[in-house]
């Protein structure tokens, strides 16, 4: 046993004072980056005589995609706070589009107020609501007759 104790300390003083250590954990991945690299023969060295590869090609063009509109809220809060929300954005915007929504709101609003005496007036409200929702996210929506006797 004292044998073995011995050996060791022999195998330590006969190791060299250069001995590896191991690598700091951020140069250890970039040497093992740099392996990879040149494993896929992506180096950046250039041999005399070695044929280069190139400038990379250019990524194909992809089509672009189609953007969504950003969502209106305005338009909705119109619907929402009908006929007087339709009224406050109507004069506070001037846009087609908005003006529409506006005139539109503003009928179905009055409409509800006149069938809140038959208790079927909370249902044009929903409705309201449902086309303010739609409108809000961008889809052209028009109620039948109300959109006709706006555009004329």
């Amino acid at each position: 046993m004292v044998d073995t104790f011995k050996r060791k300390r022999d195998f330590k003083k006969s190791e060299p004072a250069t001995a590896k250590r191991p690598p700091i954990a951020g140069k250890f991945l970039e040497d093992e980056k740099n392996k990879l690299r040149h494993d896929t023969g992506e180096s950046e060295m250039v041999v005399v005589g070695e044929i280069s590869k190139g400038p990379a090609a250019p990524a194909p063009a992809t089509p672009l995609t189609e953007e969504k509109p950003q969502p209106r809220w305005d338009i909705f809060l119109a619907y929402f706070f009908t006929p007087i929300g339709s009224l406050v954005l109507y004069l506070l915007n001037k846009e087609e589009k908005t003006i529409f929504h506006c005139k539109q709101s503003a009928i179905l609003g009055i409409l509800a107020i006149f069938l809140s005496l038959l208790l079927i007036g909370w249902l044009v409200w929903l409705f309201g609501l449902y086309v303010g929702y739609k409108a809000a996210i961008g889809e052209e929506v028009e109620v039948p007759l109300i959109s006709s006797m706006i555009n004329g």
